[in-house]
């Protein structure tokens, strides 16, 4: 009876991911079509979200943005009004570690022209946090638990970096870490 009901319940487990399986590819790659418009030139606005903030840190953001911030909820229209680079990062991610000292020192050089914004990706909020602390980030980053929203801006993975003009539009994308000269590239990108 224990064995029959162990085998029962593993076949459902595996109708049950066999099921995840053919939705995950029924629903195809969301983010496909803004990568595609961002390699064609085009300006894609960026997907809308509603995410809520781990890091209340903002010394380089708009006021829109504070003020989303210590409401505990930003949206995408929260973005707007400033140029804005959007990096999706990890804790656990080891190029992320790499690049974050540009973006700190990035955010320090452009504030007043340019906002930075971190994405978390598929992370704890107390291990973003402590990511954030270890290297000195004082950056608004919001929770990306599930890495839908990132998936919906096109990321593959971690690290990636979006450059977005005032009005919310992606602008341009960086796939993997960023150098010190491809940050630049991308902060260019947006102060044109």
């Amino acid at each position: 009876m224990i064995l029959r009901l162990a085998q029962g319940l593993a076949l459902a487990l595996v109708v049950a991911l066999l099921g995840l399986l053919v939705w995950r590819v029924t629903r195809g790659d969301e983010g496909a079509g803004i990568r595609s418009e961002i390699a064609a030139g085009k300006r894609p606005a960026a997907p809308g979200f509603r995410l809520r903030p781990i890091w209340q840190r903002t010394d380089t953001a708009t006021p829109e943005l504070r003020a989303a911030v210590a409401r505990g909820e930003v949206r995408t229209a929260d973005l707007h009004g400033r140029p804005t680079i959007v990096n999706v990062f990890a804790s656990w991610c080891v190029p992320c570690r790499d690049e974050a000292p540009l973006f700190a020192a990035a955010a320090g050089r452009y504030a007043g022209r340019v906002q930075f914004v971190l994405l978390d990706f598929q992370d704890f909020d107390a291990d973003g946090r402590s990511f954030l602390r270890r290297y000195g980030l004082a950056l608004p980053a919001l929770h990306d638990g599930d890495g839908n929203v990132a998936h919906r801006w096109g990321a593959t993975g971690v690290p990636e970096t979006y450059a977005l003009d005032a009005s919310g539009r992606i602008v341009a994308h960086a796939a993997g870490a960023v150098d010190a000269d491809s940050l630049q590239r991308l902060v260019a990108s947006v102060l044109r």
